[in-house]
């Protein structure tokens, strides 16, 4: 890829003609690029348009004021080793921008708050806790417990109908029975799946805390008896 990098420059610094097409292709891939960043922003709950906009606003402005000041002294002075340390900078605040946007999208993701609150309920071992609608493997990880899947499969969908998922998957009836019974139940779900989950259930939770990103339901068994 190197060989390669370099044989194209020393091609654009003799010939001129390839770069100025690699403006115009830039330009779109970089509008697209951001525009796709933007819609797939609005379909997760990791990271709001509004977040991405304040905290990616160098990722931003490298894409598209570095790609637009690159054109223009190309346009104007054909200087090549201007536009070649313009592209750099760009490139250079590209992946600042990018750090930024992923260290917001990683302090939306971690399971560690919410694996935090649940470790200070001093759930017993024997109590399970479901993680409904998707899975969090970190939440494993930071609670050194076995995490059931509730009305989720995906990549678990093999293990799951080819083992034994006893206590390890819920179904809606097996929530809904499990829930509503006098065994502890403790149910972790973002956001978007929460209403969904409190209609499978079927009655409203003992307890519930809502972390930033999650919400964490306790059934009467599990908090104690007491309704709060």
């Amino acid at each position: 890829m190197s060989v390669l990098l370099a044989a194209s420059i020393e091609r654009c610094r003799h010939q001129g003609r390839w770069l100025g097409h690699s403006f115009l292709i830039n330009a779109i891939l970089c509008l697209l690029f951001t525009a796709a960043g933007i819609v797939y922003l609005m379909h997760t709950d990791f990271l709001t348009v509004a977040d991405f906009l304040t905290h990616g606003g160098l990722l931003i402005a490298a894409l598209l004021i570095g790609t637009l000041a690159a054109a223009w002294v190309w346009h104007r002075k054909r200087d090549f080793f201007s536009v070649l340390v313009i592209l750099s900078v760009m490139a250079y605040g590209f992946g600042l921008g990018a750090h930024q946007v992923q260290g917001q999208i990683h302090d939306h993701q971690t399971a560690y708050t919410v694996s935090q609150d649940i470790r200070a309920l001093h759930v017993p071992d024997s109590t399970p806790i479901i993680m409904y609608g998707s899975f969090m493997p970190g939440l494993v990880y930071y609670l050194d417990r076995p995490i059931a899947a509730g009305n989720f499969m995906g990549e678990l969908e093999f293990g799951i109908h080819h083992t034994d998922r006893t206590g390890m998957y819920y179904g809606s009836q097996d929530l809904y029975d499990r829930w509503n019974s006098d065994e502890p139940a403790v149910i972790v779900v973002q956001p978007k799946y929460r209403d969904e989950a409190l209609r499978v259930l079927g009655s409203a939770p003992a307890q519930r805390f809502d972390v930033e990103d999650y919400t964490v339901l306790l059934n009467r068994a599990a908090a104690g008896g007491d309704k709060r």
